[in-house]
């Protein structure tokens, strides 16, 4: 399994359009799979993440065009256009099936706009449970989670990296102002 660390090193830094959506309450999160599923295969990784105890249902799942087998730039690529001409699917946040087995690996949730520390825009990548992703995607379309929440949560439940360690969210330039633990 990849670590996330290494999946944020292959998307850019920033979303081009970061800070430029609005009203992003009741769209639909995107799921993308990077492994090749069957039909059957793809009905039930939709169904469980919208099935899951705490999931709102709003997870969608987008097999045109087929990006198994791609890289997950290649997922965000796809992403940037079809946010430009789809206003029912959310602009920044999305779930991907890295493995087939995401019932017990997990899936990726990617958040295209993460407040750092140094209150600049980044995009994020975590793993969480296939049954918690589209809850995650609502907690952080409400506000209601911070991203970094949950990347402590991917690190005590699947050995991600320590995210304070994480230059993309945490400033190492000790001029800057420090992190609150608000």
């Amino acid at each position: 399994m990849v670590s996330t660390k290494q999946l944020e090193d292959t998307l850019p830094l920033q979303d081009p359009r970061h800070g430029q959506f609005a009203d992003t309450l009741g769209k639909q999160w995107p799921i993308y799979t990077l492994v090749a599923f069957d039909d059957q295969e793809l009905q039930q990784l939709e169904s469980d993440i919208n099935k899951a105890e705490d999931s709102t249902g709003q997870s969608v799942l987008i097999t045109t065009p087929n990006l198994s087998n791609r890289t997950l730039r290649d997922i965000y690529e796809h992403r940037l256009q079809l946010r430009e001409k789809d206003d029912k699917i959310h602009p920044t946040l999305f779930s991907v099936a890295e493995q087939k087995d995401y019932q017990t690996k997990g899936v990726l949730v990617i958040d295209l706009q993460v407040m750092t520390d140094t209150s600049q825009n980044v995009i994020g990548v975590l793993r969480c449970g296939y049954d918690d992703a589209d809850l995650y995607c609502a907690n952080l379309d409400i506000g209601n989670v911070d991203f970094i929440d949950y990347k402590e949560e991917e690190q005590r439940l699947w050995g991600g990296d320590n995210p304070y360690e994480n230059q993309r969210y945490f400033s190492k330039d000790s001029s800057l102002p420090a992190a609150s633990d608000d």
